[in-house]
């Protein structure tokens, strides 16, 4: 089988009910759900490897999402955590197992472990993992309202991929763009006004003279150190503070303390030197840290990871969330997904970083059409770029909900198959009422 494009044939080399597209949290989400659900699955990842963020830009750790009652997200989430916390050693395992869910900051991850991981998930659900994929186009119906073939670029060339459903994992909502789904960027719709990115690392063979970065001693030694350097121009980050967390492994810190401002993440040029920038910023944090803060004399760069992005287009859904609806915590009778990971706007233009909290033990709920793109009928979007203001899309782009927000992807898509209905004309709240009998923690009672 073949498919036209641009005046070539393609060979078909995935034919299936569904494809996804990213094999980060949204991806995993969507891939096991629907595979779950007796779907035929492809998902095509642009790497060698599954994780997404966690595995690929060493972010961590996973942002809170929970309340008194367990984790907000679930079952895809906390089963991919905790076969993470399997492969650990076993003192370690119990660590880890015997702390209060609520302690994100504590709950440190491996990006080797995250891959294994999900693609154990993948591998399990039945899912047909495409690694080194490249999507670069799509072919679509007469009437523009379906995709009928994604193109993609690996070691072979080029290919075509054909599915019932379509799903944008991709962060960046590639696929949504490439059908003509119309999107928003930033505060004021430019790419300059969206949230910065970050190149992330990790340094070992730290001695810390307080025994964790978690104490007073050290957030003291920051607060005076850090703004010093600045002023002495030995850090040139824009941020207003030095960010880090403890980091999987012993005397090990990790860092998401560098800011690139005003990069466009849909642009090639600008992206590179988003990358480049990164890890100049890095450099001087190395060179700082030995020099001056305590513990870091003999600090080694264990690794880092691909620049870390916030925020690109959200594309324009047949429903949207706000700021002001996380603020009130509103809930919907189609909501697929729950959060309560804070507002947490970084600054786009250089320093400062506007925080909301959530009350503890209230959150919002996401409603169905903030994940189906206005004018296209068979794809949902399982990923950060979601129906929001930036706003409300500063506190749902954290991996655990978009996990969740994958897993709407994915068993709606399954829900439209069989039932032979458009995506946008599906009940959400019988894909919230799916979600909850396939072990999701949507019902908070």
């Amino acid at each position: 089988m073949s498919i036209l494009w641009k005046n070539t044939e393609l060979e078909v080399i995935s034919e299936t009910d569904v494809a996804v597209f990213g094999a980060g949290p949204g991806g995993l989400g969507a891939a096991v759900m629907a595979a779950r659900a007796k779907c035929s699955v492809a998902v095509f990842e642009q790497a060698g490897r599954p994780g997404g963020a966690a595995a690929l830009a060493e972010v961590s750790p996973f942002m809170y999402s929970a309340d008194s009652k367990g984790y907000l997200d679930g079952p895809v989430y906390t089963e991919w955590f905790d076969r993470m916390l399997s492969y650990l050693p076993p003192s370690m395992q119990k660590k880890q197992r015997e702390m209060d869910f609520g302690l994100c900051s504590k709950r440190t991850i491996s990006p080797t472990f995250v891959s294994l991981a999900a693609e154990d998930l993948l591998l399990e659900a039945g899912c047909k993992p495409w690694y080194h994929c490249r999507l670069v186009d799509v072919v679509m119906s007469a009437d523009k309202r379906n995709i009928e073939a994604a193109v993609i670029h690996g070691k072979g060339g080029f290919a075509a991929v054909v599915a019932k459903r379509y799903i944008d994992a991709t962060g960046d909502g590639d696929l949504a763009a490439l059908a003509g789904a119309p999107f928003e960027m930033g505060a004021d719709d430019t790419p300059e006004s969206c949230q910065p990115m970050t190149t992330c690392f990790d340094l070992d063979n730290v001695e810390l003279p307080y025994g964790t970065i978690r104490c007073e001693d050290f957030y003291v030694a920051a607060r005076d150190l850090f703004p010093k350097a600045k002023e002495e121009g030995k850090i040139s980050s824009p941020r207003e503070s030095l960010l880090c967390f403890d980091a999987f492994g012993p005397n090990s810190v990790h860092f998401n303390t560098t800011r690139i401002i005003e990069k466009d993440a849909t642009d090639t040029a600008s992206l590179s030197e988003a990358e480049i920038e990164g890890r100049r910023q890095l450099r001087e944090y190395l060179v700082w840290l030995r020099a001056e803060f305590p513990g870091f004399k003999e600090a080694n760069l264990r690794s880092f990871g691909d620049v870390g992005i916030r925020e690109s287009r959200r594309i324009k859904g047949i429903a949207r969330i706000t700021g002001d609806d996380v603020k009130a915590t509103r809930h919907y009778p189609d909501g697929i997904a729950c959060c309560n990971y804070s507002i947490d706007v970084h600054n786009p233009h250089g320093n400062g970083t506007v925080h909301y909290h959530l009350e503890p033990n209230t959150y919002y709920e996401i409603p169905y059409g903030c994940i189906i793109p206005q004018g296209v009928d068979n794809m949902a979007v399982a990923s950060r770029c979601i129906s929001s203001d930036q706003m409300a899309n500063s506190s749902c782009r954290v991996m655990p909900p978009v996990c969740s927000l994958g897993q709407a992807a994915g068993v709606a898509a399954a829900m439209s198959i069989h039932s032979g209905t458009p995506l946008p004309q599906l009940d959400g709240k019988k894909v919230r009422k799916a979600l909850i009998e396939a072990g999701a923690n949507l019902d908070r009672k």
